[in-house]
């Protein structure tokens, strides 16, 4: 099994702390092997920055969210299906702290 997929398997059993060292394992060792600006690293970025949202540590998980967003629009283009999951999460994340008007798009 993957870190990333354990990670996701912590997250769902609600081990938020397992969940969010194993995303930063799995974050570290793909931008060690793919370099700072890739697909999967964007995944890894993703998947931490849902950890945080659920550990309710907002300002992280926008961090990250905004990252994985920037680094998804470079790779993928405006219309692919990630920015559209990005761009919601990210949006929750600014809903939940009351930032409505960066939370529209």
């Amino acid at each position: 099994m993957s870190l990333n997929n354990l990670a996701i398997l912590l997250k769902q059993q609600r081990r938020l702390d397992e969940a969010e060292a194993m995303h930063r394992r799995a974050l570290a060792m793909r931008e060690t092997l793919f370099g700072p600006s890739h697909v999967d690293v964007a995944s890894s970025l993703h998947g931490l920055a849902i950890v945080h949202y659920m550990q309710g540590r907002f300002d992280a998980a926008e961090v990250m969210h905004r990252r994985a967003l920037a680094m998804r629009e470079e790779l993928l283009g405006p219309s692919h299906v990630d920015i559209a999951l990005s761009l919601n999460n990210l949006a929750n994340v600014l809903y939940d702290q009351r930032r409505f008007d960066e939370a529209e798009p």
